[in-house]
């Protein structure tokens, strides 16, 4: 009878188990429940449910396959409750958390707050009770979870979890998991000693493309469309002891691809961002969970990069940003940040965020075993870039190479070397005269005013003095390239063009703190194969003024692509010609002491704009073309002496004006100082006939001396014309004018009776009744002088014969005056 009624309560236990939930589901919020089997074995611990369905009155569905869970009994007497075997599986399960939590359409009440249990001391000496687990096994499960602004899905196809115990806690427990998160593959391999005194957790953690854009109202309003996908490959191991306190580790890779959004503030449109880290971290946390230390190694990759900042109207891309090496920090310590390792950008590019107008780009950079201590001290051996530009095809660098660079306290920088070198520079003006590169600059939108984009101009901070510049210390710094600058000028006709080959401008020992200093200069370049331009001494470029000692050399120059330029300055255009300048340049304070010896082969200049001509003609007071054939030598060559003085602060002057006078003065002074030195020894009288503001006209030579009475020219009167008709010869544009006088001794028989014949009181003598004979004389003097220069080849229509003077004063000698 006994055995019927336990075998009647072990059947009907099942049925009250399935009819009781049934019951217990539906008086709980379930509009349908079905459970197709239940089986319990209270002697052998064992529980097994299949074919569960649930339908809440809310509209979630659940389902649940197989659960089976089979208990050591045995353990119980040894206060454990053990659980040799849990599988589930085909489980369908959503939670939900908006104001409470629902876990299948059951809402779960709020919880009051904890209360500590009242602990007798009785109680506190009884043994524990403890729980594990040998094996939980899951399979084919779908867990929904829904949090405000956020809807999470875990696929487990296999879950498992083994020896995990509370009474040996020194036993790791083992955690494979084999699924997907929000459809993105994902692997776990932990091993866990969660009831250790230590708490560890170790192993590996796998999830591959998880995408972000599940998180876009998590993220706002900071960021907006988000987007992207997150990668995880990795090993953890975490420990937390009470006494030491926390250390966490990572090695392996974490990465984020196809990151876009929009940054709210500060107003950055991420179009796309690859990142990647490649390597070690570690952290350590005392038990107040206040971080101690932190230490990297690794590889930190920003594979991509398209963002946009409309603000400032700039769009910025690379294809590779990596910094490789170590990292570490101790809060504790004064510099306690340190780093070591190599950074790298590859083809970065700026635009214009509107147009995509390229504003400049680099090819490649690159720094070289960087350490720093802080921010105190850093170091760098070398320093390179490669392939720079700017307003394409404005201006490019080949490469940049800076060496022994190192930065002090953020305030002092210096460097061994800056070398910079294949410098190109592309200008074009148009036919307005404007260089083109501005109609580019003012198509950018990062050049137009913006009131949004933010002031870049106060830079002092808030109740505080502006901040200290940057004090720079670099001992050499060099500049060089084939193609350093191409111009094309279209503003004049014919269009000119011309290219020039910086082979070195060096500047040593700059110190921005010093800038009273000299620094030592060299410029050497080439225009083309032949003009070459160099530059040797000392400057100043930091000082307040300008202060510099130079010595300039500009040799070859054709002149006949200048002559648009010549034109306009000067109002002639230049035929065939080339210069060769040697200027020594003094400059104190802008105070200008400049010397500049001139050498013009071969020039031949036309007058092309008589306006312009009339103007240089006011400082000029020669003819250009007269004064510069002056100058001119016998093999066609002009020497000038030009000595530039001013001061470049003067309101009323300016440093063209300078130049320009200057030039102009040189040029009166240095064709007749020439006339001069052709006519030695006889040319020291040479005079000028010229008034203020008057163009130059004639030139006053030394006069042609007589014996009394004699129509011909004393001897060295006759040695004296041979020299004027050398001159002559030279300057075929000159032509002479003869003046010739006669005085009373000329024809006086007694010149000791002349000297006696009592004078007037003016000083002159009497003059005789008859002055015809005195005339004929003087005409004949004149005669003789053309007769003479004709027969040394000069055509007589060069030659002409003022009308005679009879001069009576015993000052005057009989001569002949000659004018050029």
């Amino acid at each position: 009878m006994s055995a019927l009624v336990l075998l009647a309560f072990f059947t009907a236990v099942p049925v009250a188990v399935k009819h009781a939930t049934l019951s217990w589901l539906k008086n709980n919020g379930m509009d349908e429940a079905r459970i197709d089997n239940v089986d319990v074995n209270l002697f052998a611990g064992t529980l097994a449910v299949d074919g569960v369905h649930l339908h809440a009155e809310n509209g979630t569905t659940n389902a649940l396959q197989h659960f089976s869970v089979n208990l050591a009994m045995t353990d119980l007497a040894r206060k454990r409750v053990r659980i040799e075997s849990l599988r589930i599986e085909g489980l369908d399960l959503s939670a939900r958390l908006v104001e409470a939590l629902s876990i299948g359409g059951f809402t779960l009440p709020s919880e009051s707050p904890a209360t500590e249990p009242r602990i007798t001391p009785d109680e506190s000496d009884k043994k524990p009770w403890h729980i594990g687990i040998d094996s939980l096994t899951v399979r084919d499960t779908a867990l929904a979870f829904a949090v405000p602004k956020l809807d999470l899905a875990l696929a487990l196809d296999d879950l498992s979890l083994t020896h995990l115990h509370s009474w040996n806690p020194a036993q790791e427990a083992r955690l494979e998991v084999k699924g997907s998160l929000n459809k993105s593959p994902l692997l776990i391999s932990l091993d866990l000693a969660p009831f250790a005194a230590d708490t560890s957790v170790q192993g590996g953690i796998q999830l591959t493309d998880f995408a972000l854009a599940p998180f876009t109202k998590v993220a706002e309003p900071h960021v907006t469309d988000l987007d992207g996908k997150l990668t995880i490959d990795t090993r953890i191991a975490f420990t937390r002891a009470l006494e030491s306190g926390t250390t966490l580790s990572q090695t392996g890779t974490l990465s984020l691809t196809d990151l876009s959004g929009r940054l709210t503030d500060p107003g950055v449109d991420l179009k796309a961002l690859d990142l990647t880290w490649l390597g070690d971290v570690w952290v350590a946390l005392d038990p107040a969970e206040k971080m101690t230390d932190l230490r990297t190694l690794g590889s930190l990759a920003n594979g991509r990069l398209d963002a946009a900042y409309p603000a400032m109207g700039l769009r910025l891309r690379h294809e590779g940003v990596v910094w490789d090496g170590e990292l570490s920090h101790t809060p504790s310590q004064k510099d306690g940040l340190a780093a070591r390792g190599n950074l790298s950008v590859k083809q970065a590019l700026a635009s214009d965020s509107d147009t995509d107008v390229k504003i400049a780009s680099l090819s490649h950079f690159f720094a070289y075993d960087i350490k720093a201590k802080g921010l105190n001290t850093i170091r760098v051996p070398h320093i390179s870039l490669k392939g720079i530009s700017a307003l394409p095809p404005l201006s490019s660098i080949g490469s940049v190479d800076i060496t022994a660079m190192a930065l002090n306290n953020l305030s002092h920088l210096r460097a061994d070397t800056l070398i910079v070198d294949d410098v190109a520079t592309t200008l074009v003006r148009d036919p307005a005269g404007r260089l083109t590169f501005f109609n580019t600059i003012n198509s950018l939108t990062a050049f137009h005013g913006n009131e949004s984009a933010p002031s870049s101009t106060d830079t002092t901070a808030p109740g505080g003095a502006p901040p200290a510049p940057l004090a720079v210390k670099i001992n050499t710094f060099r500049i060089s390239g084939d193609d350093f600058l191409h111009l094309t000028d279209r503003s004049v006709t014919p269009v000119f063009e011309k290219e020039v080959s910086l082979k070195r401008l060096e500047l040593l020992d700059i110190d921005t703190t010093a800038p009273d200093r000299d620094l030592p200069l060299t410029l050497e370049a080439e225009l083309d194969t032949y003009e070459t331009f160099s530059v040797t001494g000392t400057v100043r470029p930091l000082a307040p003024d300008v202060t510099a000692h130079l010595k300039a050399r500009v040799a070859n120059i054709n002149l006949s692509c200048l002559s648009p330029y010549c034109s306009q300055a000067l109002g002639y255009l230049i035929k065939t010609g080339s210069f060769t300048a040697d200027s020594t340049l003094d400059i104190n304070a802008g105070v200008l002491d400049i010397n500049n010896q001139l050498t013009l082969r071969n020039l031949r200049l036309v007058p092309d704009d008589e306006e312009t001509v009339d103007q240089v003609m006011k400082n000029l007071t020669m003819p250009l073309d007269y004064a510069l054939s002056i100058l001119e030598d016998n093999n066609g060559t002009i020497s000038l002496s030009i000595p530039v003085h001013g001061d470049i602060h003067d309101p009323d002057i300016n440093l063209n004006s300078i130049i320009q006078i200057a030039t102009a003065k040189a040029i009166t002074t240095a064709s007749v100082s020439y006339l001069s030195f052709l006519l030695q020894p006889y040319g020291a009288l040479l005079m000028v006939a010229e008034k203020a503001g008057e163009m130059i006209t004639e030139i006053h030579l030394d006069p042609v001396g007589y014996e009394l009475g004699a129509t011909e020219p004393d001897p060295a009167g006759l040695e004296y014309l041979k020299v004027v008709a050398g001159l002559m010869k030279k300057k075929e544009f000159l032509n002479l004018t003869v003046f010739a006088n006669a005085v009373p001794e000329d024809l006086s028989s007694e010149p000791e009776a002349a000297e006696e014949t009592p004078t007037e009181a003016s000083g002159e003598l009497p003059a005789p009744e008859d002055k015809t004979l005195y005339m004929d004389l003087a005409r004949q003097r004149a005669s003789t002088i053309r007769h003479i220069l004709a027969k040394e080849g000069i055509a007589p229509g060069r030659i002409h014969v003022s009308r005679p003077n009879f001069i009576v004063s015993k000052q005057q000698k009989p001569e002949a005056v000659l004018t050029l």
